[in-house]
């Protein structure tokens, strides 16, 4: 079961990440389950990232850094299973 995540939701996950390692859990498009623990804290970026201009976010995903496999996630919002700040 998905969660049906409303733009609050949303903003509030995406601060979560610029605060926190969050551990996600989501359906990959390939129909596999998959627990992501993932961040958008500066300090876990590249330094080229932090330095750069945003690009326009997607209505549909977020892309995500990958504290475990050290480089760029993405899910999509409508495939999010739960999420929660990793302890």
């Amino acid at each position: 079961m998905v969660i049906d995540m409303t733009d609050d939701e949303k903003i509030n996950l995406k601060e979560l990440l610029k605060t926190s390692v969050v551990e996600v859990t989501f359906w990959k498009v390939n129909g596999e389950k998959r627990t992501l623990n993932c961040t958008l804290q500066p300090s876990f970026l590249p330094e080229s990232v932090v330095k750069e201009e945003t690009r326009k976010e997607s209505d549909t995903s977020i892309a995500v850094w990958s504290v475990d496999d050290d480089g760029w996630r993405s899910f999509r919002w409508e495939s999010i299973v739960s999420f929660g700040i990793k302890n």
